[in-house]
C-alpha cells in the first residue's frame, strides 16, 4: 500500500480558482476552501459564530441587521412577527409594528441632513429608521430630477447641432 505524501503550503497569493481543473492549478492557488478566510497570501480558519436565541419572542425571527454608525457604535435589529425589535443586552425591545412583510431588506445611508439611518423596503412604503424611531419616507426631489434631466437632453442636442455646423463649414 502506498504511503500518502504530505507538502506543507504557504503561499496562497493566487487565492481560490473554481474556474480551471483542479489538476491544472499552480502550487498557491486553492482548487476549494471550506471554513477559511482567504487574504493576499495567507489562509485562516475562519471566525466563529453564537446562537443569538432572545427570550422575549413567541415567533422565529425572519432578518438580523447590525446598523453600524460613523461614530463607532452599533445596534443590532431585528425583524419577525412583521414587527421590528432592536436589541438591549440581549433582551430585544419593540420599535415598530407597522411593516408589511417579514422579508425586510434593510441598508445604512445617510439622511438630508447627514445623520446614519437605515432604509428599510418591506414591500410596501418605503421606511427609514434613525436609532430611535420609524417614520415613511416621503419623496420630495422627484420633480427636481425630471428638469434636471429634461436640461441635461437639451444641452446634449444643442452640442450635436454645433458640432454638425461645425463640421459642414
Amino acid at each position: 500500500m502506498a504511503q500518502k505524501q504530505y507538502a506543507t503550503l504557504s503561499d496562497f497569493s493566487r487565492g481560490m480558482n473554481n474556474k480551471d481543473a483542479a489538476n491544472l492549478l499552480p502550487d498557491n492557488a486553492l482548487a476549494d476552501a471550506q471554513n477559511a478566510i482567504l487574504g493576499r497570501g495567507y489562509a485562516s480558519k475562519r471566525y466563529g459564530y453564537s446562537r443569538y436565541t432572545p427570550t422575549s419572542l413567541t415567533s422565529a425571527i425572519s432578518k438580523l441587521y447590525t446598523f453600524n454608525r460613523n461614530d463607532g457604535t452599533d445596534q443590532l435589529l431585528a425583524v419577525s412577527n412583521l414587527q421590528l425589535y432592536k436589541d438591549n443586552a440581549g433582551a430585544l425591545s419593540p420599535i415598530t409594528s407597522a411593516l408589511t412583510s417579514n422579508d425586510v431588506k434593510m441598508i445604512t445611508y445617510k439622511d438630508r441632513d447627514i445623520n446614519d439611518v437605515v432604509l428599510l423596503a418591506d414591500g410596501g412604503r418605503l421606511k427609514e429608521y434613525d436609532g430611535t424611531s420609524v417614520t415613511i419616507v416621503v419623496v420630495v426631489v422627484l420633480v427636481g430630477v425630471v428638469v434636471g434631466v429634461v436640461v441635461v437632453v437639451v444641452v446634449v442636442v444643442v452640442v450635436v447641432v454645433v458640432v454638425v455646423v461645425v463640421v459642414s463649414s
